[in-house]
């Protein structure tokens, strides 16, 4: 995914981060100012560049490694960001990677529902 012009990703290896922490380390790792702004103002900057690259074709991905350490408040931020859409696309994919218990952590958190 390095090499490609039309994939921009944020890889996400630590999940043990407050939700605010949590968006500030997406947005930082897409490339964008995250320092010192509010979970409003971190949201509203990460949909107007969602919103941005998917006008132009193109796909940005959440990466989210050892998943099934995330706990039941970063699972939540994961699936109101799985929430952010157009009428016909998703604009952010979201990989989790994890050991079996992830299967637990998302249907305990009422993310699997």
């Amino acid at each position: 995914m390095k090499e490609s012009k039309d994939v921009a990703y944020a890889y996400l290896f630590n999940g043990r981060l407050a939700p605010v922490e949590f968006l500030q380390y997406i947005l930082s790792d897409l490339g964008l100012a995250a320092s010192g702004k509010s979970k409003h103002e971190l949201l509203l900057g990460l949909g107007e560049y969602l919103i941005s690259r998917r006008s132009r074709d193109l796909t940005t991905v959440l990466i989210v490694d050892e998943a099934h350490l995330l706990s039941a408040e970063i699972l939540e931020e994961l699936r109101l960001l799985s929430n952010l859409e157009t009428t016909d696309d998703k604009l952010l994919q979201i990989v989790l990677a994890g050991q079996p218990e992830l299967d637990e952590s998302w249907i305990h958190s009422g993310s699997g529902s």
